[in-house]
């Protein structure tokens, strides 16, 4: 079996993000258990070679390959990732009323041609109930076409103490990782920590080439605060990553909203405290502590999650639940019998 995995144009533009160190993942293990697969070039690949089309992410830019997937007979799998926000459901509902409309005023629908691609596939892997019921709500998909594939995870080795060659290694920290952005609320938890006796460790940064006043502006507070620490970008695979989440006590994911959550499961898997933002979708799983979750638009709420999470004992307990329902074995179980079947 030969299988062709598609994504949006700029999926691997920053150094590391959710979408492509799950692409790279998923096609590693899949291989190790013989299925052939490759990456998308509009240069040199040949559609017609291949017996499953996988698209990761929702964007209007797969329609065309798609559409000729299907022409030539391939199965069409999609994983939307589609963050289930109010403003995005007022998009996809204006735009499904008047497709045509909008079309003949010289308006490319792009909710509509993202509508098309998942009517036109044979599978969609969602990775919550809550991206589920919103797809299925929104863009009118057949509920029975709908999977709850989540994103996988496993336990790493025991990881150095590198981080400490960055921050103070006498006091407790808490940990961010992930673009800096505005749905990614950085801002918010450097308001949170002013004043903390712990630090704020923020691994991540800016989409690459972007000129971004929100990141400028977390750099600018964070600068004010003596416990607060940028580090950049890291490589996925890096040790420092993983010192950072092993040695954290507690990890903070404040973003309005996310279609997963991988980063809550990487530090689950690390035996730290994982803090959220009380409405992601990864809350569905049942994993996760619900009184370490807050109100992330309220920087006292995040701070006075953070304070309980950094003055509670660690323990192995969440972790142990992640590496039951997030089994890496048991996900790519679910692609292959999909692309199989």
């Amino acid at each position: 079996m030969k299988v062709l995995f598609q994504a949006y144009n700029t999926c691997c533009q920053t150094e590391s993000g959710g979408v492509q160190v799950r692409v790279r993942k998923i096609k590693q293990l899949l291989e190790n258990r013989g299925i052939y697969v490759d990456f998308f070039s509009p240069f040199s690949t040949k559609i017609k070679d291949y017996d499953v089309l996988h698209i990761f992410s929702l964007k209007e830019e797969s329609l065309g390959v798609a559409i000729t997937a299907k022409k030539i007979g391939l199965k069409v799998v999609v994983s939307p990732i589609v963050n289930s926000t109010a403003w995005r459901a007022k998009a996809i509902r204006n735009t499904l009323l008047f497709p045509h409309v909008l079309r003949c005023l010289g308006i490319e629908p792009i909710e509509y041609q993202r509508y098309e691609i998942l009517q036109l596939c044979d599978c969609i892997f969602v990775e919550s109930k809550t991206e589920g019921d919103f797809i299925s709500k929104y863009y009118k998909v057949d509920s029975d076409k709908i999977k709850i594939v989540p994103n996988g995870v496993e336990e790493q080795p025991l990881a150095s103490k590198s981080i400490y060659e960055k921050i103070n290694p006498n006091r407790k920290f808490v940990l961010q990782v992930g673009r800096v952005d505005s749905n990614k609320n950085t801002l918010n938890t450097i308001k949170a920590v002013k004043g903390a006796d712990y630090d704020l460790v923020i691994i991540g940064g800016k989409f690459a080439g972007a000129a971004d006043l929100y990141y400028e502006e977390c750099v600018k507070e964070g600068k004010k605060l003596p416990n607060v620490h940028f580090l950049g970008w890291l490589d996925p695979k890096s040790d420092m990553l993983a010192s950072a989440y092993q040695n954290s006590q507690a990890v903070v994911m404040p973003s309005k909203s996310e279609t997963f959550g991988l980063v809550a499961v990487e530090a689950a898997m690390a035996g730290t405290h994982v803090c959220l933002s009380d409405n992601l979708a990864i809350l569905d799983f049942g994993v996760f502590r619900k009184d370490f979750t807050f109100n992330s638009s309220d920087p006292n709420d995040i701070r006075r999650v953070l304070d309980k999470a950094m003055n509670t004992p660690k323990d192995n307990t969440v972790k142990e639940l992640a590496k039951e329902i997030f089994s890496w074995d048991k996900i790519i179980d679910e692609h292959i019998n999909t692309y199989k079947c």
